[in-house]
């Protein structure tokens, strides 16, 4: 049979075929459990980094927040060690605040961490901090990633070797 005809294989080299298995194996891993295993690396660090600092809560008082956009920001004042006020601004992952019917409005109190040794280290706790949310859903992700890869290789290589 001639090479361009209806229906020839094009690789007539038998270690080209072994070479483009390989390959239809490999590239799942690749392209997704490789990435999914990166998303859940940083997620985890993300995890910890949130929660790895001893922390003091302090009550704070809410300066502007955004109740209408996505992610939700606050900013807000809180008391330092020295007795002055330090202002920040944090996104929060979680509707964690609201503290006097549906919407927060300025002068609501509401409680953050601060680490003690770094005053300008503030959260709005682990779950409600955007990094903290954000953690969760890398490492839900990213595992969905792995699994979606780990899943397309075996398929790929239950079909090509039989």
């Amino acid at each position: 049979m001639h090479k361009d005809a209806p229906g020839a294989d094009p690789v007539t080299n038998p270690d080209d075929r072994v070479i483009m298995r390989f390959v239809a194996a490999i590239l799942p891993l690749v392209l997704f459990a490789v990435p999914g295993a990166v998303l859940v690396v940083v997620g985890l660090r993300l995890q910890r980094q949130t929660t790895s600092v001893p922390r003091v809560p302090v009550q704070a008082v809410v300066v502007e927040y955004s109740n209408w956009s996505s992610p939700k920001r606050v900013v807000f004042d809180y008391p330092a060690p020295d007795g002055t006020w330090i202002r920040a601004r944090r996104m929060t992952g979680i509707a964690q605040m609201q503290t006097r019917g549906l919407l927060v409005r300025p002068g609501d109190g509401i409680t953050v961490y601060v680490d003690p040794k770094r005053p300008h280290d503030v959260n709005l706790g682990p779950v409600g901090s955007a990094s903290g949310f954000a953690g969760v859903a890398m490492i839900v992700f990213g595992a969905g990633l792995v699994l979606a890869g780990l899943s397309n290789t075996v398929t790929f290589a239950r079909f090509i070797l039989g």
